[in-house]
């Protein structure tokens, strides 16, 4: 019954760190087989139970092993909802305060049993003590003429082999599971009792072989279940970590803002310069008008000269104008050119942003990746 229990609890572990649908289902499975193995052996257990002492253990046992299954069966049931922190609440404040009571129960039903066992040794060396003394008796009464051979039928035949038998009985009760049975060969009540013994020692050594492996197995379980709170651990802290991408995100983010600043000021200044060459475009055309107007007039020297100063005249404020606004122009080329070097910086910030954000991805599959693999292995 311990060996279900364990198997139970197991299986609940299971059940709340387990993700697969496939082995969630195969852990509930499992889980209700040990529920119903571990309840149906303590009621034949109860059932079969005829001192008052050993009524009283086994129902206060059988009580608390069902409340244990009572409360496993909520944390199983948030489990397989996937309500894994309700799961673990429920284990650790409902489930564990009861499994330590059945594991007591359960201590002090293996005392119960020892002290039943050495009751029977008791008993059973009483019965052999008597029945020796009656066939003696009997023996001295009745065959007072073959006294002598009476005795020695006695003491050979019966005494002796009881008293070994007794000795035998104590050292199984003990535990001593090499002791050699005798008599079994016998055809008379000696042998019966002989071979009863044996029954009891063969009993025994398959009982304690059944008790090792169940506890072999159980160690083995219990070990996986380590391994695997410990994977879960190591994997929640590496997810801890990770939340520094929040912050490397929000500086990708303002700066990709800064970026996008840039190069709508960038935009802003490439208008300026377009409209700066515009307006040098629109006094270069000015002057060759001018010029255009000069040559018309070089026909008449006189008008032509008065026309002449202030044509020069023009032409010396367009030439101006030319200049201020190709001054203009070389400014916002300037303005570009340093608006393009904030760019760039910034794209590189970016980049190394960008870098170390996927750094930190690419560590967290790694740490995902050897998680799951954990959990295949163990």
């Amino acid at each position: 019954m311990k060996a279900e229990v364990n198997e139970a609890t197991i299986q609940e572990k299971n059940l709340i760190l387990g993700k697969d649908p496939a082995r969630a289902s195969a852990a509930e499975a499992r889980y209700k087989e040990a529920k119903e193995a571990a309840i149906g052996g303590l009621t034949k257990l109860l059932e079969l139970s005829d001192i008052p002492e050993l009524v009283a253990t086994n129902q206060r046992l059988k009580q608390i092993t069902e409340e244990l299954f009572a409360a496993m069966d909520k944390s199983v049931a948030l489990g397989l909802k996937q309500q894994d922190e309700a799961a673990i609440k429920v284990s650790m404040s409902e489930v564990a305060p009861v499994r330590q009571k059945a594991k007591e129960a359960l201590d002090v039903r293996v005392k119960a049993n020892a002290d039943a066992l050495m009751k029977a040794r008791t008993d059973a060396a009483e019965i052999a003590e008597s029945t020796s003394t009656t066939l003696i008796g009997a023996s001295a009464i009745g065959l007072l003429a073959a006294a002598g051979l009476l005795a020695a039928v006695v003491i050979f035949g019966v005494t002796r082999p009881l008293g070994a038998m007794s000795g035998a009985m104590a050292r199984l009760a003990d535990g001593d599971l090499a002791v050699s049975i005798s008599g079994v060969e016998r055809k008379d009540e000696v042998g019966v009792l002989a071979r009863s013994l044996q029954v009891f020692k063969d009993n025994a050594i398959a009982a304690r072989r059944l008790a090792a492996e169940q506890e072999a197995d159980n160690q083995a379980k219990m070990c996986r279940a380590e391994v695997l709170d410990e994977l879960t651990r190591r994997f929640e802290a590496k997810v801890e970590a990770g939340k520094g991408f929040a912050v490397v995100a929000t500086e990708v983010k303002e700066l990709a803002s800064q970026t996008a600043k840039a190069t709508e000021e960038i935009s802003a200044q490439i208008t300026s310069v377009q409209q700066a060459t515009q307006e040098t475009v629109h006094a270069i055309q000015e002057i060759a008008r001018t010029i255009t107007e000069m040559s018309q007039i070089s026909t008449s020297i006189a008008a032509a000269m008065e026309e002449q100063g202030a044509a020069t005249a023009e032409i010396a404020r367009n030439v101006q104008e030319a200049a201020r606004v190709t001054e203009t122009a070389t400014e916002s080329i300037m303005d570009l050119q340093k608006g393009a070097g904030e760019t760039g910086a910034a794209a590189n910030q970016v980049l190394g942003a960008a870098q170390e954000l996927s750094r930190h991805s690419n560590d967290l599959n790694l740490e995902v990746s050897s998680f799951l693999s954990g959990v295949k292995a163990a």
